[in-house]
C-alpha cells in the first residue's frame, strides 16, 4: 500500500499523475470522511485505491480566491480539483474529489464534473442516520434505550430547521457564524423542543457583520426554501448537528461512556459502519465502479 503523503502541492500531483497514470486517489474534507470511504472501499475490494484529506495537500491562498473560494475543507477540495481540471481536462482518471452535498441541491449550486461526487445525502455522517446505523450507535456507543425510529421522529424536524437556516445564510451571502443547536433545544413533557428564534438570533449576535437588519429577509429565504426539503431528513442532516443532537439526547448515558464532547461521539460512530449496506449507495456503487476499471489508464 502507498503511504500517505505529506503536504504536497497541486504541481507535485501534476507530475505524480502524469507519470503513474494508474492511480486512483480520492480526496476528501476530512478525518472521518478520510477513515469511513478508506475502509468501506477496502471491504469492497479497490485494495489500490488510497484516500486523503484535504490537509494533505498544500492550496495557497491565491488559488482559492481565483475559484472565489474561502479556506473551508470543501472549497479546498473543490479548488483541488478545478486546478486539476485545468491540466488534465475534466474527465480526470486518476482522482474522485468527494465533498458533502451540504444544501448545493437545494439552492442548486452543484458544480457538475466527472471527477467530483457529492454525498448522496447532506453530509457523510448522514450515511449513519438511517434506522440500521443509528440503532448500533444509540445502543452500542451512547448506551441509550431508544428506538431509531422513535429518534428520527423526535429529532429530524430540528435537523431540517437547521438546515433551512444554513441553507438561507448561505443564499443570501450573509456569512453567519452558526449556533450550537442544542443550546436551543428544550426537553418538556418529554419531547425535544427547537426554539427556531433564539437559534437564529445566535447566529445573528455571532455574526462580525452588521445583519440584524436583514433578519426578515432571512426568514424570508427560510420559507422560500421550505418546500423544497426531502421527505428523508438525510439529505437534511448535517453533520455536525447530527452529532450534538445525539450526544444531548443521551447526555448522561454518553458521559458514563467518557463521550464528553462533540468530537469524541463523532469519533465513536464510525465504528458502528456497516459496510454491507453502504455498498448499496450510489457513491460508493460510483467509486467502487470507478476504482476498478483501468480500461482509460494512459497518458494524460
Amino acid at each position: 500500500m502507498r503511504a500517505e503523503i505529506d503536504r504536497r502541492t497541486i504541481d507535485d500531483l501534476i507530475v505524480k499523475y502524469t507519470l503513474e497514470p494508474s492511480l486512483r486517489d480520492i480526496f476528501v474534507e476530512g478525518e472521518f470522511d478520510r477513515d469511513l470511504l478508506n475502509w468501506v472501499l477496502k471491504q469492497l475490494n479497490c485494495q489500490d485505491v488510497v484516500v486523503f484529506e484535504i490537509d494533505s495537500v498544500e492550496i495557497l491562498q491565491p488559488i482559492l480566491d481565483s475559484y472565489g473560494y474561502t479556506s473551508g475543507a470543501k472549497q479546498r477540495v473543490l479548488s483541488l480539483g478545478r486546478s486539476l481540471e485545468r491540466q488534465f481536462g475534466p474527465d480526470i482518471p486518476y482522482i474522485r474529489c468527494v465533498v458533502d452535498a451540504d444544501c448545493d441541491r437545494i439552492l442548486g449550486t452543484v458544480l457538475d464534473r466527472p471527477y467530483l461526487i457529492l454525498t448522496d445525502y447532506a453530509s457523510m455522517e448522514a450515511y449513519l442516520m438511517d434506522e440500521h446505523h443509528l440503532g448500533k450507535i444509540l445502543g452500542l456507543v451512547l448506551g441509550c434505550d431508544i428506538d431509531p425510529t422513535v429518534w428520527i421522529n423526535r429529532y429530524s424536524p430540528i435537523l431540517n430547521e437547521v438546515f433551512l437556516i444554513r441553507s438561507a445564510n448561505e443564499m443570501l451571502g450573509l456569512g453567519l457564524p452558526i449556533a450550537d443547536v442544542t443550546r436551543c433545544c428544550s426537553f418538556p413533557n418529554d419531547n425535544p423542543e427547537f426554539d427556531n428564534d433564539d437559534f437564529i438570533n445566535r447566529c445573528l449576535n455571532a455574526s462580525r457583520n452588521n445583519v440584524w437588519a436583514r433578519k426578515d429577509e432571512l426568514r424570508s429565504a427560510i420559507e422560500k426554501l421550505r418546500p423544497s426539503l426531502k421527505s428523508d431528513f438525510r439529505h437534511q442532516g448535517h453533520g455536525h448537528d447530527f452529532v450534538a443532537l445525539l450526544r444531548w439526547s443521551c447526555a448522561g448515558a454518553a458521559r458514563k461512556r467518557g463521550l464528553q464532547n462533540d468530537e469524541a461521539v463523532h469519533s465513536a460512530i464510525a465504528g458502528c459502519v456497516d459496510w454491507r449496506v453502504m455498498r448499496g449507495e450510489r457513491v460508493f456503487q460510483a467509486l467502487s465502479v470507478w476504482a476498478t476499471d483501468h480500461d482509460d489508464i494512459g497518458g494524460p
